[in-house]
């Protein structure tokens, strides 16, 4: 029964959750399972890192706002949302990827461009789940982190209350359950993906500097956004922020 009423909890938390949140978390999802195939920058020895982190900050910064409005329950609702678009997603673009090419298509002037096409839409599956794997596990650490600093202060975020009091909160909130989020996320992706599907020689060390850089950039680009966010949470009124 307890599970009964979590899960119900979830879906009617999730509900209350503007969509237009929703749509950008998931599409930031989808996006970001697509880059992960793409290596932004490696040495092999020191720094590694994939496209990805262009567009995750975008995710995180969705549920902080979900997270720090309405609750703990909306953001796990959120990526529960996010990996079955994401699967279905990558499921459709496979399929597509399989479609045999004809003699001649006008879209195509050469074979090349048709197999880039190919092997862009059709990423190979282990990417995607280890991606999803990896999102999944940092979207614990942030709602965990997030509501967790949010006990720390005695009083919540007020949508009534746009101080420098309750932005310090925001941002404090925020920032440090993103940056952990962020860096259990390269670190869970980077650790499986990069020695065992990309067969990049990281080292530990690489794998852990990069992991730490990468929360970093993506930790600045989120930081640009902060007024967003905070205006996000401080909206309407009436609502008062959940704990």
């Amino acid at each position: 029964m307890k599970i009964k009423k979590f899960v119900k909890d979830c879906f009617s938390d999730f509900k209350k959750v503007p969509s237009w949140i929703v749509a950008l978390s998931a599409v930031a999802t989808v996006l970001m399972n697509l880059l992960a195939n793409k290596a932004l920058f490696t040495d092999g020895n020191f720094i590694s890192c994939d496209c990805a982190i262009l567009v995750s900050w975008v995710m995180f910064l969705s549920m902080d706002i979900a997270t720090q409005r309405y609750g703990g329950k909306a953001s796990l609702a959120i990526t529960v949302f996010d990996v079955i678009v994401a699967l279905a997603m990558s499921g459709i673009m496979a399929g597509i990827a399989a479609i045999p090419e004809s003699a001649y298509s006008g879209w195509f002037q050469s074979e090349e461009a048709a197999v880039a096409l190919n092997g862009l839409v059709g990423n190979n599956y282990l990417v995607v789940l280890t991606s999803l794997f990896a999102f999944v596990c940092s979207s614990l650490v942030d709602i965990g982190s997030n509501v967790g600093i949010g006990k720390l202060f005695k009083q919540t975020i007020a949508s009534d209350k746009k101080t420098p009091k309750t932005f310090f909160i925001y941002f404090v909130r925020a920032y440090g359950s993103t940056f952990l989020s962020q860096f259990v996320d390269n670190l869970v992706f980077a650790s499986i993906a990069y020695p065992l599907l990309f067969h990049i020689p990281c080292s530990p060390l690489s794998i852990a500097l990069s992991s730490f850089l990468g929360a970093i950039i993506e930790l600045v680009a989120e930081i640009v956004f902060a007024p967003v966010g905070f205006l996000a949470v401080t909206k309407k009124k009436e609502e008062v922020v959940a704990e």
